[in-house]
Order: structure tokens, then sequence, then C-alpha cells
């Protein structure tokens, strides 16, 4: 599965055409579920949004809107084995805030404020990446446990901060042949509340 996707991916991408109208696509998708579900701006939501890298769908259009709409974004950067952390962004230009990680990726410059979980009281909106999903939520990573730990301390925090920590609402992100039928599914493994895909008829996934 993760071979086949990811030439999937490879070839897609290859054709700029075909990630420009995919991210125009979730884009607009991932509004509609906002103005209908989310209401981030209304609830005073936090985003946490990952940076998008060649092969994966592009999450910049969407982290300059929440910029512009003054809506409280922050950015992973990888820390440690298996851990990273989050950074607010700052309504300032994304490449005056952003620089090239251990691993290739842009992440948040040191300047920026690192997130601290157990303030965010807030509701958390978490915009998620995946090598695939399925329709009921089921996410396949890269292997790398990045989201799995990330995902683990968000349940810890919940748990013993209770009802007055404020919910997480976890999304999908991915090219609409990003879902697939069936994933087997491990332990550990978060589902997600919602997948928003490219796909340029059906608005989104709701999954519960």
């Amino acid at each position: 599965m993760r071979k086949k996707i990811k030439n999937q991916i490879s070839s897609f991408v290859k054709n700029p055409q075909n990630t420009t109208e995919a991210e125009k696509n979730a884009f607009n998708n991932f509004l509609r579920l906002d103005s209908k579900t989310l209401k981030i701006k209304q609830n005073a939501s936090v985003v946490f949004c990952y940076i998008s890298c060649q092969n994966e769908l592009s999450t910049f259009r969407l982290i300059n809107y929440f910029l512009n709409q003054n809506i409280l974004v922050c950015v992973p950067k990888v820390e440690g084995e298996n851990k990273m952390n989050f950074y607010f962004l700052q309504n300032i230009p994304l490449e005056e805030q952003l620089e090239k990680g251990g691993f290739g990726i842009l992440e948040p410059k040191s300047f920026l404020k690192k997130v601290n979980l157990e303030e965010i009281t807030q509701e958390k909106v978490v915009i998620c990446p995946g090598l695939c999903f399925t329709k009921s939520g089921t996410r396949l990573g890269k292997g790398k446990g990045f989201y799995d730990t990330f995902f683990a301390e968000l349940e810890r925090l919940s748990k013993k901060c209770g009802n007055e920590w404020g919910v997480v609402r976890k999304i999908g992100y991915c090219f609409d042949f990003q879902v697939v039928e069936e994933l087997e599914v491990e332990e550990h493994d978060v589902c997600m509340d919602w997948v928003v895909t490219s796909c340029s008829v059906q608005t989104l996934r709701l999954l519960r």
C-alpha cells in the first residue's frame, strides 16, 4: 500500500497543473467544512497545521488564509527522536518565518514562540498529513511516528485537564486518490474526524 500510494503521488505531482488544481479544490472544500461545522474564527480555535513538502497536498494557501483572518496557527518542528513541537506563526510573510530543517522540510525559525500544549484551552483543530486515509478515518502515516506521538500527548492532556482544556478536532488533508477502502489498524492509531480531499466534486468526507 505504501509503495502504491507513493508511486501515485510521485506521478501526480510531476505536473504542476495537477497540484495547483488540487490545492485550490482542497482549500475550497476546507472552507466549506469550516463554514458549516468547524467555525474556526467564531470559536477562537487554534489551528495546528503541517507545512507541506513536495509530495504532499499543499497547505500554504490554508496557512496564509488563517494568518490573514487573524486565526492562531502553529506549525511543527522536529526536535528529538519521534518528537515534534509546534510554534506559533506571526502575521508576516511565511518565507520570513520558515527555514529548512533536518529532513529538508520547512520548519519554523527559532524566534517564533513555542506552543505549550497544556496552556491551549481553546478548541484545537489539527490538520494532519498522511500517506493515505480510509472513509472511516483510519490514517496511514509515513512511518516516523511523529503524529502518533503528538496525538498520544493530546490524549494525555485531555484526560489530565478534563473538559476545561477544550476539544481536539482531527482533519486529514490529502489528494483524492489517497483515500482507500481499508487499512490495517493498530492499537495506537488515531482516527480522523474528517478527511478533506482535493476532489472537485465531493466537498468533504464527513466521518462522524
